[in-house]
């Protein structure tokens, strides 16, 4: 019973003269091809022979039995295609003529491959100009490359999507002009190298081209798997953590007293939540949203009582909205900060509406930044970057403590 052996192929099946070359030196080594896939190559193991291979390109859908039967009877055996590449092999020792003995008809045998190889081309860099497209449109978006590049999409867009095109890109015009190359030598009249060296490929390596693709998959399945599991689906804020690195009102407004809107949280009420997300550049990114009453003590009965604005026209319902990154390496933090302020200086009811945001000297943090009316804040320190944006009464410097602490948590 024989025994199949599988192979990487080492060269491209538009690499005629070494695909032929290759399959013969595997038949001296025992191993009688049997089929050609499309990375790898089936073997039959026997005793080593002397074959020769020679590929045909059929152009016109398959090749019909008649043309099989004719190539067989001139002593060419038929073993197996891969797509429109014919392969057929002859024992070498046999005074047989060869397969094609009209060099300049083999080459305008060629024109339909070299023709679709062209549309091939064209097709491919349509298609990576459009992923530059959107690529460019999702990370350099206000010009803020680096707080784009914490989105898990954006980072993969640009690290695997882009260099896999281009590798595309680069192969598929290689391919054209081997074929437009070998097709126009022909045509002159030289044959084709039956034996060209194939292990040291000049233009494109498979094996290495497989190696690569492997390690991508890995990376990004294991990128997608990583996402997936530290990433959260929307949580309620607990009244109180000494662990969340996010602000809350509770901290901010130095009351435990909150009255939500509704306790848990729900499509129809998102009044308080968090979410935790994962990236390769940020590893822990937290973004929240929390409203309420704020209540106090009523001094006459001694129960909680909804707080009046310190103008006393309304009951007093502060807004806070954060977002916490801590970014992979420490020099990316003040350009992600940077970046931020680009991105949240606008105001949420307009495009075109922008708070001015100034610089404020503080010790606690490697850059601060805030509004003139103190309302959004800027703020990062080491790995951690953080945004306040707070509609209330609470003093300023008590919001630039709580972000202190909550920047403590992840350094």
């Amino acid at each position: 019973m024989s025994k199949n052996v599988y192979k990487l192929i080492p060269c491209n099946r538009w690499q005629i003269g070494e695909m032929e070359s290759w399959l013969s030196h595997m038949a001296e080594e025992g191993l009688i091809l049997k089929k050609l896939g499309f990375r790898f190559a089936t073997f039959e193991k026997k005793m080593p022979k002397k074959i020769r291979y020679r590929l045909d390109y059929y152009s016109s859908g398959s090749m019909p039995n008649e043309q099989i039967s004719a190539y067989e009877e001139s002593g060419w055996k038929f073993c197996c295609n891969r797509s429109n590449f014919y392969i057929f092999s002859s024992p070498e020792d046999c005074s047989i003529p060869e397969l094609h003995t009209d060099a300049i008809e083999q080459g305008y045998s060629l024109k339909a491959l070299n023709n679709y190889l062209f549309r091939s081309c064209i097709f491919v860099i349509l298609c990576f100009f459009l992923i530059l497209g959107l690529v460019y449109s999702t990370i350099f978006t206000k010009r803020a490359l680096f707080f784009n590049l914490l989105s898990p999409g954006a980072f993969m867009n640009l690290f695997f999507m882009v260099p896999f095109t281009a590798m595309l890109v680069y192969k598929t015009i290689i391919e054209y002009i081997y074929i437009a190359k070998l097709k126009k030598s022909l045509i002159e009249g030289n044959p084709i190298n039956h034996k060209v060296p194939w292990q040291h490929p000049q233009f494109f390596n498979p094996k290495m081209e497989f190696v690569i693709n492997i390690i991508y998959i890995l990376i990004l399945l294991f990128l997608l798997i990583t996402v997936n599991i530290n990433s959260t689906s929307i949580e309620t804020i607990p009244k109180s953590s000494s662990t969340l690195p996010i602000v809350m009102l509770s901290e901010v407004e130095e009351t435990p007293y909150i009255d939500w809107y509704n306790p848990e949280f729900t499509e129809e009420d998102s009044t308080h939540w968090y979410i935790r997300e994962w990236s390769p550049l940020s590893p822990i990114h937290y973004s929240s949203y929390e409203t309420g009453v704020v209540q106090e003590m009523s001094s006459n009965t001694e129960e909680l009582i909804d707080k009046v604005t310190a103008n006393g026209t309304s009951v007093y319902a502060p807004l806070l909205h954060n977002e916490l990154y801590q970014v992979r390496f420490e020099a990316m933090a003040d350009n992600v900060l940077l970046d931020l302020i680009k991105v949240r200086k606008y105001n949420y009811d307009s495009n075109t509406s922008v708070d001015v945001i100034s610089k404020i000297e503080n010790n606690d943090f490697d850059l601060l930044y805030a509004s003139e009316n103190k309302s959004k804040i800027f703020a990062s320190r080491g790995k951690g970057v953080m945004y306040v944006n707070y509609t209330g009464e609470a003093d300023f410097d008590k919001i630039l403590e709580v972000i202190s602490e909550k920047l403590k948590l992840i350094e």
